[in-house]
């Protein structure tokens, strides 16, 4: 196998070499473009670094075509004329030439990818280059498209080697990895060791469909057991991946933002916003009759109306929900970096790892120094991390960040820091500025006894009092909004976030408007909606009668015992299975068991009437059963179909390799000489007897 690796190095060498370079391009133009063109977009600017979207978009892309492209050029070649042959006759298997082959293969792969990658990490990480702090974790989305490019890599060899058969086979295989790419690497939110571990898997299953095709020449009952069953996994999840892409298209032009939310008009009578797909906005009040003041039209909506934000999801216990922040999309810069001040001249970052808020300069890209607990610290000295993450903030320029516990004011332009005095712990917190001003000048605090206001030097300025006919343990979820002025108060009591949703479907809200010194002025009751008639569209039953029922299932049991093990977000989502959404999987479970049945039969009837043994017959159902509509298409695209041809005897199908017809019992007719013959003609067209004579 060594030979067989320094053949491959020697000829593919000068490949590698070459995507490394084009890679190499492409990462440093991505990672530097919006730095020297100086135009910041919200997505794609130079404080993200190795997560900017066009970086990403490169490692993603660039990576698969690395992949994709090495194996064809490594593979495809030895296709053609007699090298197939040449490449054989070795005195070793073609195992052995196979995974030659392949760690040759990878070690090229990882020469292109790798060396590029691990360049622009290092000028991230060289002080000079960025006024942003350098997280070794915002390394792990391009590793991540890393491991995605090697399922690339294997499906490359198998659409090389699968000789002979269908081309929606080789287009199926490449949209297996079109899928992992969509549904486990791209979104981000797939926690970061099950990406890759995902995408392993999904290479060693593209590997042994590929090693197989390298044993058989192509056939399908030639393989190896691994073999066949990798190579209907990939078509499977190739089917899937057509899936994503269409349900993907369809959604496109969609809004994000489409829904309601509350609002209390210049007069205090509450409102509801309501953000259409198109991103148009129109009020209502609380019955759903529209307005019609021409002050909540349009572009005057926001000027005139005060929003309900969002404060606390409980007050007091949490009756044992887990609010904690969690590590969140690993693909996106907040995961490691919060940005907390940005000038013309510097930029201040709270870096959740390190617990510290940190400040560049933007002209040399050099450190400014650090604030923590012990306040500022101008560089190269360190200040004290905080006693846990600062999870919870609000403002702008002046900052109020907290943990639940400990509550403080960062000023980063004036360098300080002010702790906030609090009387027990906070739920929830609200800023409040003046229009065209960056510095809050009320901030509201959500304690258990109260909401505690502060002024922006940290100064009590008073307590408004929840209002005594209220629960607060089950009405904690709050919403606020504040005059201007400072003259009134709203809070909106929504049920807690701990409740079941069945509890607080028929649980009223509560909005209550109070002047300055907490006095409660007016209330307004909102009743409970009544329960409607759930209303399931087209695509729903389409959805639920295509899924496929082994793999949702054991999808079910690994949450399952996940949760046994002590995984809280299994057991939380297991809640939510079984109760919220016990209705939604009863649903899915009808829609795709019957579906399934009548697939399979239909697989069943299609195998017998194209001549497939019973025995095959059966198996093919069994796995259309087991995978729906995609195992009907990996059944189609992945077996050996037999060859028949109409009998001269009776003029019905028949296999090519069956001596007699099944169905009149004629052998095949004797050729007519042409005096190229080997055997004997008198033998009846059986080539046994010819043998015997």
């Amino acid at each position: 196998m060594r030979t067989m690796i320094w053949k491959e190095w020697r000829e593919n060498l000068k490949w590698a070499v070459l995507a490394m370079l084009a890679l190499g391009l492409a990462e440093y133009y991505a990672l530097f473009q919006e730095k020297l063109s100086n135009s910041y977009g919200l997505w794609n600017t130079p404080r993200e670094t190795l997560t900017k979207g066009a970086f990403l978009m490169m490692t993603t892309f660039g990576n698969a075509a690395a992949g994709l492209i090495l194996a064809l050029l490594q593979f495809a070649p030895e296709q053609r004329r007699d090298q197939w042959a040449a490449l054989l006759h070795r005195p070793v298997s073609r195992s052995v030439v196979f995974s030659g082959k392949i760690v040759a293969g990878i070690v090229l792969y990882l020469l292109a990818t790798g060396v590029p990658f691990l360049a622009s990490v290092w000028c991230v990480a060289t002080p000079g280059h960025f006024a942003v702090p350098f997280v070794a974790g915002m390394a792990r989305p391009g590793m991540a498209d890393m491991a995605a490019g090697l399922i690339y890599y294997f499906v490359g060899i198998l659409l090389a080697l699968d000789r002979g058969r269908w081309f929606a086979l080789r287009i199926a295989a490449f949209l297996a990895a079109v899928y992992v790419s969509l549904t486990v690497v791209a979104v981000g939110y797939v926690p970061f060791p099950f990406a890759v571990a995902t995408c392993l898997f999904a290479a060693a299953l593209a590997a042994a469909a590929a090693w197989g095709a390298m044993l058989s020449n192509g056939s399908f009952e030639a393989r190896p057991w691994l073999g066949r069953a990798s190579l209907l996994l990939v078509v499977f999840y190739g089917a899937c991946g057509l899936g994503t892409i269409i349900w993907r298209i369809q959604g496109m032009g969609r809004g994000y933002y489409s829904g309601s939310e509350f609002a209390v008009s210049q007069e205090g009578q509450l409102l509801l916003l309501h953000r259409e797909k198109d991103y148009s906005l129109h009020v209502t009040d609380v019955e759903n009759h529209p307005v019609t003041d021409p002050r909540y039209v349009g572009d005057q909506i926001d000027r005139n109306v005060e929003r309900l934000n969002y404060v606390s999801s409980y007050i007091g216990d949490a009756h044992g929900i887990d609010d904690s922040e969690g590590e969140g999309n690993y693909r996106n810069v907040w995961a490691y970096l919060n940005e907390i001040f940005d000038s013309e001249s510097e930029r201040w970052f709270y870096v959740r790892k390190e617990k510290v808020v940190k400040g560049y300069a933007l002209y040399g890209a050099r450190p400014l120094g650090e604030l923590g607990r012990d306040g500022f610290q101008a560089a190269p000295a360190r200040a004290v991390p905080f006693p846990s993450s600062l999870s919870r903030w609000t403002g702008n320029n002046l900052k109020a960040m907290g943990d639940g516990k400990n509550l403080y004011l960062l000023d980063a332009e004036r360098r300080g820091l002010v702790p906030v005095p609090l009387d027990g712990p906070f739920f929830g917190m609200e800023s409040y500025e003046k229009p065209d001003e960056n510095r809050f000048t009320v901030l509201a605090v959500l304690l258990r006894q109260g909401i505690a206001l502060f002024g922006p030097d940290a100064k009590p300025l008073g307590l408004l009092p929840y209002n005594p006919e209220r629960d607060i343990d089950r009405w904690g979820s709050l919403l606020m909004a504040r005059k201007q002025d400072g003259s009134r108060y709203y809070v909106m009591y929504q049920p807690s976030g701990w409740l079941d949703y069945r509890a607080r479907s028929g649980m009223p809200f509560y909005l209550d408007e109070m002047d300055a010194q907490g006095r409660i002025l007016h209330t307004v009751t909102i009743p409970p909606e009544k329960p409607g008639k759930e209303i399931r569209k087209v695509s729903d039953y389409v959805s639920a009668a295509v899924t496929a029922p082994l793999p949702y299932l054991g999808g079910i049991a690994w949450t399952e015992a996940r949760a046994l093990a002590g995984d809280r977000s299994a057991k939380a989502t297991l809640k939510w299975m079984f109760g919220m959404g016990r209705g939604a999987i009863w649903f899915t479970a009808t829609c795709f068991a019957i579906s399934s049945v009548i697939l399979a039969g239909l697989a069943y009837l299609w195998a017998l009437r194209s001549a497939f043994p019973r025995s095959a017959a059966w198996r093919w159902a069994l796995f259309v059963l087991a995978f729906n509509l995609g195992g009907l298409v990996a059944f189609r695209l992945a077996a050996d179909w037999p060859v028949r041809l109409k009998c001269p005897a009776c003029g019905k199908p028949r296999r090519v390799d069956d001596p007699d017809c099944p169905h009149c019992g004629a052998a095949w007719p004797v050729p007519e000489r042409d005096g190229t013959e080997i055997f004997d003609g008198n033998a009846g067209g059986r080539p046994e007897e010819a043998l015997r004579r």
